[in-house]
């Protein structure tokens, strides 16, 4: 085997060697032709390049360090402006569309920290569906992202997005201003007050210049501005061989503050590929199933307020046989009720349509009372219980 694949690298090398030594031809469709093949080589052409750059021969050195640079950087001849358009260009006419994305947050001189920070693989098909969800994080102490989805009609897992303007949000991040910040803007000045807005975020950009290269890729800078103002310093460092970004940091300095930057790595593009619908109907799915888990936590809390509202008139906790009912219709014999201390009787059920659990006294605290939702399954005392109320264990979920 050994022997076989030393004379397999020979025969490629006698190969490169071959049309290297048509470089020197008088032809300039056999020096083109030759060019051609040895780009296609790539970095295995490199040696015998480097070798040939030192050649006498001044066209054949010449030609040997221009492949060189084409190799190595293949966007070296082309303008911060037209490497920028055609990245551009790439993404937004993508029928589909996936990458992973961490985010990380910066003041002042420190560096991005992307081996830490939590991540999302961001998933896009054509004009109506967009979903991200949470990519492992190498730190396990690091906070996921939540799972959002678009079906077209609303946008899962997070309030007040109308879908056009998610997805075109998502566009200008990977495009202008980097995901992270420009859907914090999207999110915190049209959602912050709890109000759908309309449009997607605009923004206007100044000339790419070219502001230098390192193993990450070229580096574009330019200048964005929001709709609302706000102006950022942007540094887009774009993949010299795909022409997709590898990473972007926008930097704003507010009045008196320190320079914050906003920075997205990007790693694993695929474009084009097939992306199955059952693919966002799983994820809808497993949105729809975190907000009923929301709501039975935001329900729980509220009935354990209610709970001590009514031991503080009543002077006890409804007994067991009382049940819940006892918050929104006054038992017998219950003296001092001032109720109801809750809105009426749906809030005896679940999200998943059982009656929540209530016990006074508690097993699972004898000396108060238990509260919990049976969760998805609808059986109590298996994992996706979701307990609150003074019977809670140590440890429980909550």
């Amino acid at each position: 085997m050994d022997l076989l694949l030393a004379v397999l690298l020979l025969l490629q090398d006698r190969s490169i060697d071959d049309l290297i030594e048509k470089l020197r031809s008088d032809k300039i469709e056999e020096r083109n032709d030759a060019a051609t093949e040895l780009r296609k080589r790539g970095e295995g052409a490199l040696p015998l390049l480097e070798k040939a750059s030192r050649d006498p021969n001044n066209n054949l050195s010449s030609a040997a360090k221009e492949l060189i640079k084409d190799i190595r950087d293949p966007l070296h001849a082309e303008s911060a402006e037209e490497t920028f358009r055609k990245m551009d260009e790439a993404i937004r006419t993508a029928k589909t569309l996936r990458v992973t994305v961490r985010f990380d947050f910066t003041r002042g001189e420190k560096k991005p920290d992307f081996a830490t920070r939590p991540g999302a693989a961001v998933l896009l098909k054509g004009e109506d569906r967009v979903a991200m969800e949470p990519a492992a994080p190498a730190d396990p102490n690091s906070k996921e992202i939540e799972k959002l989805v678009s079906d077209g009609k609303e946008v899962h897992g997070v309030r007040g997005y109308p879908p056009k303007a998610f997805r075109d949000d998502v566009m200008t991040g990977f495009t202008r201003t980097g995901l992270g910040l420009t859907l914090y803007i999207g999110g915190s000045t049209r959602m912050g007050a709890q109000q759908p807005h309309g449009g997607p975020v605009e923004v206007e950009i100044s000339t790419p210049t070219l502001k230098g290269q390192d193993a990450l890729g070229r580096m574009l800078a330019y200048r964005a501005t929001f709709s609302n103002r706000e102006v950022v310093d942007v540094v887009l460092w774009c993949d010299p061989k795909t022409r997709l970004p590898r990473q972007i940091i926008a930097s704003t300095q507010g009045e008196g503050q320190n320079l914050q930057h906003f920075c997205d790595r990007y790693d694993d593009w695929v474009l084009n590929a097939d992306i199955p619908d059952e693919k966002f109907t799983q994820l809808l799915a497993d949105v729809s199933q975190a907000a009923k888990v929301t709501t039975a936590r935001r329900e729980l809390a509220a009935i354990t307020n209610a709970l001590g509202m009514y031991e503080i008139d009543s002077g006890a906790f409804p007994t067991t046989e009382q049940g819940l009912s006892a918050l929104f219709t006054q038992p017998k014999g219950a003296k001092g009720w001032k109720g109801p201390y809750v809105a009426g009787p749906g809030v005896s059920s679940d999200p998943w349509g059982n009656p929540y659990v209530f016990r006074h006294p508690g097993k699972l605290n004898p000396a108060a009372y238990d509260l919990l939702s049976c969760g998805p399954d609808g059986k109590e005392g298996t994992d996706d219980d979701i307990i609150l109320g003074r019977g809670a264990r140590p440890g429980e979920k909550r």
